[in-house]
């Protein structure tokens, strides 16, 4: 009969392992090279969503942004926090705000994996501008 402890672990590792897995068989039919090519157009695509839309990259330098989280200037005006909780309620999105020293100052925004696709940066920009139309700007 197995302790305690290790049903515990067994029960706890085994979806993460399962997941783990599936993820790197998923990596291997599509390609290491193409699956960071696929990240990498997708990322510059929802970059020139935000633009379109006029809001602005935090990491000015577009060698330097990361194509798997985009972090996004918190619209002027606008409590980032509630543009965050109205994208959870409204369209079940999660997007975060910032860390450390950006706390306020950004929205967090991360397409990785099979996220990383057109049709996932369409519905995030939707919801952007939906919040922006729904959510209180400050007059001040």
């Amino acid at each position: 009969m197995a302790s305690c402890q290790e049903y515990i672990t067994t029960q706890v590792q085994s979806p993460a392992f399962y997941s783990l897995r599936e993820s790197l068989a998923v990596l291997v039919e599509e390609g290491l090279e193409n699956s960071w090519e696929r990240h990498e157009k997708v990322a510059e695509y929802f970059h020139a969503g935000l633009e379109n839309m006029g809001l602005k990259l935090f990491v000015k330098e577009k060698k330097a942004r990361l194509p798997t989280v985009t972090t996004i200037v918190a619209p002027h005006g606008y409590d980032w926090k509630e543009i965050t909780t109205y994208i959870m309620k409204t369209h079940n999105l999660e997007i975060s705000g910032g860390l450390g020293p950006s706390v306020g100052m950004v929205l967090r925004v991360g397409l990785m994996g099979c996220n990383s696709s057109r049709a996932s940066v369409d519905m995030v920009l939707m919801a952007l501008k939906d919040a922006l139309k729904h959510c209180h700007k400050s007059k001040v």
